[in-house]
């Protein structure tokens, strides 16, 4: 094509992309769990078929079959040291097909993990990813990017940056949506304009996830507030699944028809998602062909400030509760963990705390779904204790089996319902209990997680709106002091500290050298640990914790101590021991203890606590 793509925005007539391809490729009997991008290679003859037929179809623009092919991505498939031939693979495809007939962009689409601070990987990192599929594709002579199916517009800014590192040629922009013409973090549109408006990119816009409906709706708030040329790529409708395939409903002519809509309220740009097959790009094309796009400017519109959300203070940590004042003022805490009972009767486990109300103990620790067993909701455990009983819980929450939106509504509603005190923490994979064929979702680690707890307390949810009142939660994180990678504990501690932890839990603390040296490391982030306390039993019990469960390490001298023992009773009675002598030792360096009650039995855990209220 003669003209460059800049030439082809200033003409009044709208610009057609093309449509799917990872659908198109499913339909050619390309598996779901095989990697797309790879076809550039093992099929090549099957990408070449797709971009002959939407060019046939009248798409302007084709899009290489690259938008999983980031270093990310392809290693989820053994593929990373591909990245290069299947990226490369992909542009000469593309520009093959469309010769003089068509422009080829390069399509680029998210890690599929979650960045800063949701996740681990630094914005720089993100960045440095995207720079280098980038890079390849420029090489590859593509004449213009397209970021697409984005979720978080931080992500979309460094795919933006990271190609502005290595190319000057047009980027279009675009953001995916909910069914709610939200997008997946809970932003409205029309909020998101001024800042994607603000990217180097050349157009901004939606795709993916929704039909043409929703996508018509939120370009329509867009438009208002933004004077960069719209994209619009719906999908083809919902999928409906027919015999265990996913079916997009939408017709050629209904795309049609939208595509003459979205042309009205100003959008440049026009194409398809998944579900969208040449045929429908052949109607959309008949439709732009006898349209000319609307310039629609902000300045036609009368601006109205968009409520941001603005981080209000924090209460600070000694409001939030009882547990959190009594830290605060530098009183030694006392917890004792209580699993959650099998089945839907509390009463047995109600009248266990009762006994630890009596003895004065501060906060009853339910962990949430210990070794991932299914028994009662944490939650709601904990909400019944704090109702019946009138002490406070620290309530264990992990990421397992929640995306991100399911947490922030959990935390919106666990505060909601009188709960003050939380340990964020990542959880263990379901393999690890009584369900080994369970499946788990890892949306975010306990890092990201502890993120999302400190912006409730500043009053922002994760889409950026408004939160009043804030929650005010005690921000609690797990801390290991024998971790086998001391240098990562003590990483994952930092990110943690700086998300906005404010008090750590430790791991059962059996070697109290090893907790005292890992502690130097950490006194300068200055937040209090309360130390795990967990009065042995057996010899069968160290033996099982220190081989099967996750971040427990017991001495050889503690273990040579509980299988010397006489009796049950006598092992009983060295495991109470070894738990005072522990915390002896590390007393000047603690703010609390979380005594475990083994095998269900707060027995133990007493003994233990008066042991120590005997040292302070």
């Amino acid at each position: 094509m003669s003209l460059s793509f800049r030439d082809l925005l200033q003409r009044e007539k709208p610009i057609l992309l093309d449509g799917a391809m990872g659908t198109q490729l499913y339909d050619k009997g390309v598996f779901i769990n095989q990697s797309f991008d790879n076809v550039n290679l093992s099929h090549p003859e099957y990408v070449r078929q797709i971009h002959e037929a939407y060019i046939a179809a009248g798409s302007d623009v084709i899009e290489t079959n690259t938008f999983g092919a980031n270093r990310i991505r392809l290693k989820n498939f053994g593929l990373e040291d591909k990245i290069e031939a299947i990226n490369a693979a992909g542009a000469e495809l593309a520009r093959e097909a469309a010769g003089e007939r068509a422009l080829t962009a390069a399509a680029i689409g998210p890690l599929g993990i979650k960045i800063e601070p949701y996740g681990p990987t630094s914005f720089e990192e993100t960045r440095q990813i995207f720079r280098e599929q980038a890079a390849i594709l420029e090489a590859g002579g593509v004449d213009l990017f397209i970021c697409e199916t984005f979720s978080r517009l931080a992500e979309l800014r460094e795919a933006v940056l990271g190609i502005r590192d290595t190319s000057d040629k047009p980027i279009l922009a675009m953001i995916t949506l909910n069914d709610h013409g939200q997008t997946l973090y809970g932003t409205e549109p029309a909020y998101l304009a001024p800042d994607m408006e603000r990217l180097p990119v050349d157009a901004i816009g939606v795709n993916c996830s929704v039909g043409p409906k929703i996508a018509f709706d939120a370009l329509e708030q867009m438009a208002r507030f933004t004077a960069k040329p719209l994209v619009a790529a719906p999908n083809a409708g919902n999928p409906k699944s027919v015999d265990g395939r996913n079916i997009y409903l939408c017709t050629p002519e209904y795309m049609a028809t939208y595509a003459k809509r979205l042309i009205k309220i100003g959008v440049k740009i026009i194409g398809g998602c998944c579900g969208t097959t040449p045929e429908h790009i052949k109607a959309m094309a008949r439709a732009v062909g006898q349209s000319h796009s609307t310039k629609v400017k902000k300045t036609d519109f009368e601006l109205k400030p968009l409520p941001a959300a603005t981080p209000v203070k924090a209460v600070p940590f000694e409001e939030k509760s009882r547990l959190a004042a009594k830290i605060a003022a530098k009183e030694f805490v006392f917890s004792v963990e209580v699993t959650p009972p099998k089945g839907c009767n509390p009463n047995r486990t109600l009248k266990k705390i009762e006994r630890l109300k009596a003895n004065d103990i501060d906060a009853v620790n339910i962990p949430d779904g210990p070794r991932a067993s299914s028994r009662m909701s944490p939650q709601v455990l904990a909400m019944l204790i704090e109702s019946r009983i009138g002490i406070e819980t620290i309530l264990h929450y992990c990421c397992r089996d929640r995306n991100i939106l399911g947490i922030q509504s959990d935390l919106l509603g666990d505060f909601a319902g009188g709960l003050k005190n939380i340990l964020a923490v990542t959880g263990d994979p379901p393999k690890l209990g009584d369900y080994p064929d369970a499946t788990a979702v890892f949306d975010v680690d306990s890092i990201g997680l502890t993120n999302i707890i400190s912006r409730l307390n500043h009053g922002c949810d994760i889409g950026g709106n408004q939160l009043d009142p804030p929650t005010a939660y005690a921000i609690g994180v797990a801390l290991n002091p024998t971790a086998i990678n001391q240098r990562e504990e003590l990483n994952r501690f930092i990110w943690k500290v700086k998300a906005g932890a404010e008090f750590a839990i430790t791991q059962p603390v059996f070697d109290a050298d090893q907790f005292i040296a890992f502690h130097k490391l950490t006194a300068k982030y200055d937040i209090p640990i309360i130390a795990g306390v967990w009065p042995l039993v057996s010899y069968k019990n160290a033996e099982f914790m220190n081989n099967e469960v996750p971040g427990v390490s017991i001495p050889s001298a503690v273990l040579e101590r509980m299988k010397n023992a006489r009796s049950a009773d006598e092992a009983k009675e060295i495991g109470i021991e070894i738990a005072v002598e522990n915390v002896r030792r590390i007393l000047p360096y603690i703010a609390g203890a979380q005594i475990s009650a083994p095998l269900g039995n707060v027995k133990y855990a007493l003994r233990v606590i008066a042991r120590i209220r005997e040292l302070l």
